[in-house]
């Protein structure tokens, strides 16, 4: 006799993902084909996990992971991605720069820090060859509120980029000319822990889109500054 208990794979729907960049501000556009890879969390309500870590990548030109995982029946999920997830290097001097993550079902977080260089007596900071560290949420989810499988991730930057830029405002643009030897900044953090958000707004207008987190924790290690000498050409 034929059991109705077992259920097939091929009845279940897998969790697929959707990665945007629509709303990620930072001078330097980041956009899709500039996100290799990325990490994913996913709890239910209750706080069970159904994804932890898992590495979704895009070598093939479809975003895949393994194993595949399936939508449970009837359960919220709520869905965190982080890339990237870890990053550990050595500056001019002895100390390390890095970022990693801890994730649960009550929290997510983004740990930052950046080495002293060496320079000015140890107090400048290598922050600018940081890569973009970026996050997304998709919170209280079903498969039948999500109007699909797949779950749109809108990626957004848990930093923002300074950029500078001199304009001559002569009319002929060769009555005065000008050279600019170095900038420096002061009172630009060099260490802090990134929370992403945890639960949607109760607002009505809300969107996953307008989702954002906070940072806590932050340190610039007594208003250290940071300065670069800029370039003759």
């Amino acid at each position: 006799a034929c059991s109705n208990d077992e259920v097939s794979e091929a009845n279940l729907s897998a969790i697929e993902f959707n990665p945007t960049t629509k709303n990620s501000v930072r001078t330097v556009a980041t956009t899709t084909s500039t996100i290799s890879k990325f990490n994913v969390w996913s709890y239910t309500s209750a706080g069970k996990p159904v994804m932890e870590n898992i590495e979704v990548s895009n070598a093939t030109g479809v975003w895949a992971y393994s194993p595949v995982k399936y939508w449970p029946y009837e359960a919220v999920l709520d869905f965190y991605a982080i890339t990237p997830t870890t990053l550990k290097g050595t500056g001019n001097g002895s100390a390390e720069h890095h970022i990693d993550v801890a994730v649960n079902s009550t929290a997510a977080k983004i740990n930052f820090a950046a080495a002293a260089t060496g320079d000015q007596q140890g107090s400048a900071f290598v922050c600018k060859n940081f890569p973009d560290i970026l996050y997304a949420t998709a919170l209280d989810l079903t498969k039948n509120n999500n109007s699909g499988t797949e779950v749109l991730l809108n990626f957004r930057h848990a930093m923002a980029q300074i950029e500078f830029k001199l304009k001559n405002e002569s009319p002929t643009g060769s009555d005065v000319r000008y050279y600019v030897v170095g900038i420096s900044m002061s009172g630009l953090d060099a260490k802090g822990t990134y929370n992403l958000p945890m639960a949607a707004s109760t607002t009505n207008e809300f969107t996953v889109e307008e989702s954002h987190g906070a940072w806590s924790n932050l340190s610039n290690e007594n208003d250290i500054p940071y300065s670069f000498v800029v370039a003759s050409d």
